[in-house]
């Protein structure tokens, strides 16, 4: 967080925060709107951009926010408290979240009920964004770990297939499952809150 952030904080600690007009989008665009469900603008300008990513935290509770100076200004999930976009190299890519943080461990790996795919990351949950399933799905393999999955296998997943295999993400030498979730379940099982309003 900015220093010039952490001072306005400590001067004016009492400051009301706001809800919802600041939200995460699942390709990790800021976007900025009235909290009445129209339209939300994205933030283009990438200084705004990098200002919210940089003073990006959460609460106790699971609630994200931005902190603009003395104001803590909370944030609406699309999908995920980070997006990760994945980058292609000769061998596995590399992958870094909206926030531009490195993703250097995977520890669980989700297909949603929405067929998003969502990694648990040593940052927090990550959807990927949607632009870069193909860079992702190279890195799945069948239960036996040698066997690439081939298109019939994504589309027996994606149309939840009961005969579709089990696949496994290989990542930087470990093979993590990727199991089915419920959107509603993700939000419980990893306890962050999608759209954090003031409590009345």
């Amino acid at each position: 967080m900015d220093e010039a952030v952490i001072a306005a904080l400590a001067k004016w600690p009492n400051v009301p925060a706001c809800h919802g007009w600041i939200s995460l989008d699942s390709r990790g665009r800021w976007r900025l709107g009235a909290p009445d469900g129209g339209p939300r603008d994205i933030v283009r300008h990438l200084g705004l951009a990098t200002f919210l990513s940089r003073n990006y935290a959460c609460t106790d509770a699971g609630e994200w926010f931005c902190q603009n100076g003395p104001q803590r200004a909370f944030v609406d999930l699309e999908a995920a408290p980070f997006a990760v976009r994945l980058h292609p190299t000769q061998n596995e890519p590399i992958a870094t979240t909206h926030s531009g943080l490195d993703v250097t461990r995977i520890r669980a790996a989700h297909l949603g009920d929405d067929l998003r795919i969502y990694l648990l990351t040593e940052h927090g949950v990550a959807v990927v964004d949607d632009r870069d399933l193909p860079s992702l799905l190279v890195c799945l393999r069948h239960a036996d770990r040698r066997t690439p999955c081939s298109d019939a296998d994504i589309a027996g997943l994606l149309e939840n297939d009961a005969t579709a295999p089990n696949l496994s993400l290989l990542w930087r030498g470990d093979y993590i499952a990727l199991s089915r979730i419920a959107c509603t379940d993700l939000t419980s099982h990893y306890g962050f809150v999608k759209r954090p309003r003031a409590v009345a």
